[in-house]
């Protein structure tokens, strides 16, 4: 019971004493607490209710817990991915990115069926943060069912052109997951190689651009080499983030 940072603690306790009950095989263990069911059906239930509330710090947790407490092996609840599909669609970014983290981790063959039109359209999200970390969950989506791997090619290469390299990385790291379950796509990508020789050149050659700054860091860190009037420097001023020095920060 109770409210506030009190519930998130006691939550926070409950979900790890649960795992690492379940992981033991003690009998001493099993007969000193309620039975093992009865707990993982309580706390799986707090994990959800945690999920449900409006507080991003509350939804971190019950996601937290959800990935201790469940996997792809156990028979996931509707209610579950009623949740998932709920914080998909949700209008914050970083709530999305806990739900398509917990799939990416969690995610069964059903689940992943029943989830994978959202995880394709948050691959053309406008916030690079959404669309890396749904190129990520959608490898999980290729591992799981890979008779959806069709519907996925278009948006795929898409991020090949993405200038953010996080979203870049993430994209090529999907295309050669998606290609090593399914070859018989590879002629999709052949008229590419040009665009993906150019993108393994970029990643070695290119310099600072305003894209490596999304998500908003905490801080950056500017080099002895970065000067008025790179294009980096001056979002970070224009912004009004804030910066220091590697020395500085090396001191600090």
């Amino acid at each position: 019971g109770g409210g506030g940072e009190g519930v998130n603690l006691w939550s926070w306790r409950r979900v790890f004493l649960c795992r690492r009950l379940t992981s033991s095989s003690s009998s001493s263990i099993s007969s000193s607490f309620l039975p093992l069911s009865l707990i993982f059906s309580s706390l799986l239930f707090s994990s959800l209710q945690l999920i449900a509330s409006n507080k991003f710090p509350e939804k971190r947790i019950g996601y937290l817990g959800l990935m201790q407490l469940l996997d792809e092996r156990q028979e996931v609840l509707m209610l579950v991915t009623n949740s998932l599909k709920n914080d998909l669609n949700h209008s914050t970014q970083f709530v999305v990115g806990l739900a398509l983290c917990a799939l990416g981790n969690i995610g069964s063959e059903d689940m992943c069926r029943d989830l994978a039109p959202e995880v394709e359209k948050l691959l053309a999200s406008s916030s690079p943060y959404v669309r890396k970390k749904a190129a990520l969950c959608s490898i999980r989506i290729f591992r799981k069912s890979p008779d959806l791997i069709e519907n996925f090619v278009p948006r795929v290469r898409a991020l090949a052109n993405d200038r953010n390299h996080g979203v870049l990385v993430a994209g090529v790291t999907a295309m050669v997951e998606m290609l090593t379950i399914a070859p018989q796509f590879s002629e999709a990508y052949v008229k590419d190689v040009a665009v993906l020789v150019r993108i393994l050149k970029s990643l070695v050659l290119s310099g600072y651009a305003p894209e490596h700054l999304q998500p908003t860091p905490d801080r950056v860190v500017v080099g002895n080499v970065v000067t008025r009037g790179n294009p980096a420097m001056e979002f970070v001023l224009n912004e009004g983030l804030p910066y220091t020095s590697g020395p500085q920060w090396l001191a600090e």
